[in-house]
């Protein structure tokens, strides 16, 4: 038998799902209609390719968030509830999502706004840089020696952390 928390987080994916089911339909579908309807003789080659990787990425990120969040049912009873869709890195790809279908909108417009969506690869570099790769280029070779003032502050952390466990036992 699952818990509440498992079935509360089943009933949490069911409903952030359909809205990000809603947010890869309607940017599409807004886009569809504003390009044939406003737009219709400026359509070209790269806009559409343009259009279908987006589309695609978009279909992939809500296929497997699906997938994620899916639970493991075994006779009636929820054995594994699947991943809340709204922490980790689920998080990051809703986010892609909506920033996506942000620009998609926007795109219909003007074609050149497709550019926005280059956020996402420079929201990830910047993130892998100050992550990883700076800390590893930056850091401190081998390990320093402590000032006085610096063992003497650790001695007298170390001395609380005593007296508190002291008075913990007593």
């Amino acid at each position: 038998m699952a818990g509440q928390a498992a079935k509360k987080l089943v009933e949490r994916n069911k409903k952030t799902l359909r809205i990000i089911d809603y947010g890869f339909i309607i940017p599409i579908v807004i886009y569809v209609a504003i390009r044939i309807a406003l737009r219709f003789k400026s359509i070209h080659w790269l806009p559409c390719t343009i259009f279908a990787i987006v589309s695609l990425l978009n279909l992939y990120i809500t296929l497997n968030l699906h997938k994620v969040a899916a639970p493991t049912i075994v006779d009636g009873a929820i054995v594994r509830p699947g991943r809340d869709v709204m922490a980790g890195l689920n998080e990051y790809k809703v986010d892609v999502l909506a920033v996506l279908g942000f620009v998609m909108v926007l795109a219909a417009l003007w074609d050149w706004l497709w550019l926005i969506a280059s956020i996402i690869p420079g929201y990830v570099v910047y993130k892998v840089w100050t992550m990883f790769i700076a800390p590893w280029l930056f850091a401190d070779g081998g390990s320093k020696e402590m000032t006085p003032e610096q063992k003497k502050e650790l001695e007298r952390i170390e001395a609380r952390r005593q007296r508190k466990k002291a008075k913990r036992v007593r």
